[in-house]
C-alpha cells in the first residue's frame, strides 16, 4: 500500500494523527510490511525505511519531515552479463518519477538526483529490472541480467498412431489434459469432458431402438450404420461401453473432429474419433504414488416437482363419481371389485351403516394424507457417492510399469 494508506490505518488503530510535508504522497514509495501487535515506533520505522522522509512523534502526532536536500549527479556505466555495454537502458529515480535518463552507446549514463536516499531503477527490453542505491562520489557500475523467456505449453495431438504438435497437425482436434479431466467430480469419463471442448454434443435423452448415439462430434455422418464415434484406447480400437473406463486411469483425451484428422482410421471414423491415452510409467523413474478421493452428496428427489392431484382433490373426484353411480358395478355383491377407502366410506354412509358425522371425519382424515410427504420423510434420503483411486508408477532402465490398483466406488445414503 501507499505510505498515506499505512498512516491512515495507523490512525484508525492508535488515534495518532500525521502532518508535515505536503508532497510526501507524491515522492513516497509504496510499502509492504506485515506486523501484529507491534509497537508503534517499530511499525513507523518499517514504513519510513528507504523513504525520502523522516518522522518524529510529538505528543499524539506523527510529524513528517523531508530528509536533508543534497543535489547529486550520479555517473556510471551499464553492461550485460557478457560485459558488453548496453545502449538505450532507461534510468529512473524512484523518488522522483519525472526524472529519467537513457544510457548511451558506450553504456555510460549520468542522472541528477535530488534526495540523498533515492534509488535508481534500470529497465530495458529483454533484461530484468534492477534497483541500485548509488554511493556519493563513486561511479556506478550496473550489470543487467537477461530475462529468460518461458515457452508456453506444447499441445501434443495423438491420433492413435503417431504424436504431433497441434501446429503440425492439419486436421481439427481438441486435447483434454489431466487438469480438465480432474476438474469435475464424477465416476463417468464422459461426464468429466462434458462441456470442456467444442463441437461435441452429449445426448442425455436417448430413446431405445432409435439408432442414436450418446456422443455426437460435429453432427452425424451416417444414416443406418453405427452412429457412435470410434473410440481408441492406447492405439487400439475399443468397442465396449465407454462408461466402464475409469477416469482416474486416463492421462489425456484427443478428439479428432474432421475427415483430415480421422482419415487414418478409415470408414469407422465417419462420426469422429476419441483417442484415449492412459497413464503409464516412465523409464528411470522412482516409484510415484498418487491417491485420489472424491465424495459427492446428492439431494433427495423432489416428489412435488411433477404436478399431480393432491389427496383432497382426488377424493373430491371420487365423491363426484360415486354420486353419479360410477362405482355401482364395483360395489355390487356379484362383482365387487377393488375400491378405495374413500369409496367404502361413501358407500357405508349411503347405506346408513355410518353416520354423516363419522363419515365426514374419516373423509377429512383421508384428505390430510399425502404419500409424497411420507416418502420424502421416511423413505428417500440424501445420497453419498464416494470414489477412491490409488495408483503407483515408475520404472527402471529397461522396464516401465504402472499399477492402477482398484478404483472403489461406494454409494451410501445419509
Amino acid at each position: 500500500m501507499s505510505l498515506r494508506e499505512a498512516l491512515d490505518e495507523i490512525h484508525k488503530q492508535t488515534n495518532y494523527t500525521y502532518a508535515g510535508e505536503s508532497n510526501f504522497t507524491q515522492y513516497s514509495h509504496r510499502i509492504s510490511i506485515s506486523v501484529r501487535k507491534a509497537p508503534l515506533r517499530l511499525v513507523l520505522d518499517s514504513c519510513f525505511r528507504d523513504q525520502p522522509f523522516t518522522y518524529e512523534i510529538v505528543g499524539t502526532a506523527i510529524v513528517i519531515n523531508a530528509r536533508p536536500v543534497r543535489d547529486q549527479t550520479v555517473h556510471g556505466w551499464i553492461f550485460d552479463e557478457k560485459k558488453q555495454p548496453l545502449e538505450g537502458v532507461t534510468i529512473l529515480v524512484r523518488g522522483e518519477p519525472m526524472t529519467a535518463a537513457v544510457s548511451r552507446v558506450s553504456g555510460e549514463f549520468s542522472i541528477h538526483m535530488h534526495f540523498a536516499d533515492d534509488r535508481l531503477v534500470f529497465s530495458s527490453v529483454g533484461y530484468e529490472m534492477q534497483e541500485l542505491a548509488p554511493k556519493e562520489g563513486e561511479d556506478a557500475v550496473v550489470v543487467l541480467k537477461e530475462r529468460i523467456g518461458e515457452l508456453s505449453d506444447v499441445v501434443v495431438v495423438h491420433n492413435g498412431y503417431t504424436e504431433k504438435t497441434q501446429k503440425a497437425s492439419t486436421g481439427s482436434s481438441d486435447v483434454v489434459g489431466t487438469t480438465l479431466i480432474s476438474r469435475r467430480v464424477s465416476t463417468s469419463l464422459m461426464d468429466r469432458i462434458d462441456g470442456v471442448t467444442s463441437s461435441v454434443l452429449f445426448n442425455k435423452n436417448i430413446q431405445a431402438n432409435t439408432n442414436q448415439s450418446s456422443i455426437t462430434i460435429r453432427g452425424r455422418s451416417t444414416i443406418f450404420a453405427n452412429p457412435n464415434p470410434l473410440i481408441v484406447i492406447d492405439n487400439f480400437p475399443y468397442y465396449g461401453d465407454i462408461g466402464n473406463i475409469n477416469p482416474e486411469d486416463v492421462e489425456s483425451i484427443t478428439i479428432l473432429k474432421d475427415a483430415a484428422a480421422a482419415s487414418i482410421w478409415g470408414a469407422t471414423s465417419g462420426n469422429g474419433v476419441i483417442v484415449i491415452t492412459t497413464k503409464k510409467g516412465r523409464l528411470n523413474q522412482a516409484p510415484k504414488w498418487s491417491f485420489t478421493t472424491s465424495q459427492t452428496v446428492g439431494a433427495k428427489p423432489d416428489l412435488y416437482y411433477q404436478p399431480i392431484l393432491s389427496s383432497s382433490d382426488y377424493i373430491d373426484i371420487q365423491q363426484f363419481l360415486f354420486r353419479n353411480k360410477f362405482y355401482n358395478g364395483a360395489l355390487s355383491p356379484i362383482q365387487h371389485g377393488a375400491i378405495s377407502p374413500a369409496v367404502e366410506i361413501f358407500d357405508a354412509a349411503n347405506k346408513g351403516t355410518l353416520s354423516s358425522t363419522d363419515s365426514a371425519a374419516q373423509i377429512n382424515a383421508l384428505k390430510g394424507l399425502d404419500k409424497r410427504r411420507d416418502l420424502s420423510k421416511y423413505y428417500y434420503q440424501r445420497s453419498l457417492n464416494s470414489q477412491y483411486a490409488l495408483n503407483v508408477s515408475g520404472g527402471g532402465q529397461r522396464i516401465a510399469i504402472i499399477c492402477p490398483g482398484d478404483s472403489t466406488r461406494t454409494g451410501v445414503t445419509l
